[in-house]
């Protein structure tokens, strides 16, 4: 090559060594799914406190609408209209993560759980229709952290 042309030399050992780096990183994403859980359970705990943050009933994604209120027979038992789903609190503050090198599990052990994020029928004889109150949902913003997070511990290792 000449004088005035360009030369590019690749450092075999650097080049190996960073995909070694990038392999070992991506079998081992227990950093990032733990931080993933964490950013879940954080907008679960958000869409309680707002009573709701959801697109469409059986979506995960999150949105702006609110829960149903609840029915004045509800209201009349508990005496009060609020907050939605928090009675005790017991619901709200179940969820867990669990968390390894391969992905992250979000839920609760609270079998009622269900009929409230996906409503239907409940009670004795499944007469009482629970309307859908989503809140394992995951706003925009949230999803953006996820996909940030991700880049940054293949890229360069931090979470």
């Amino acid at each position: 090559m000449s004088d005035d042309g360009i030369t590019l030399r690749v450092e075999e050992d650097t080049i190996s060594s960073g995909l070694a780096e990038l392999k070992r990183r991506g079998t081992n994403m227990l950093p990032v799914m733990q931080t993933i859980g964490e950013v879940i359970l954080g907008n679960i705990e958000d869409n309680f406190r707002a009573e709701g943050r959801y697109g469409e009933v059986g979506d995960w994604r999150g949105g702006s609408k609110s829960w149903k209120e609840l029915a004045p027979s509800t209201v009349k038992r508990r005496g009060m209209a609020h907050p939605i789903l928090q009675q005790s609190g017991a619901m709200a503050s179940s969820f867990t993560k669990e968390a390894s090198a391969t992905g992250v599990q979000v839920g609760t052990i609270k079998e009622y759980a269900a009929i409230h994020n996906f409503g239907g029928m409940a009670g004795r004889g499944r007469k009482v229709k629970i309307p859908a109150r989503p809140m394992m949902t995951i706003a925009d913003e949230s999803i953006k952290e996820i996909q940030d997070t991700i880049g940054d511990y293949l890229l360069k290792g931090t979470v």
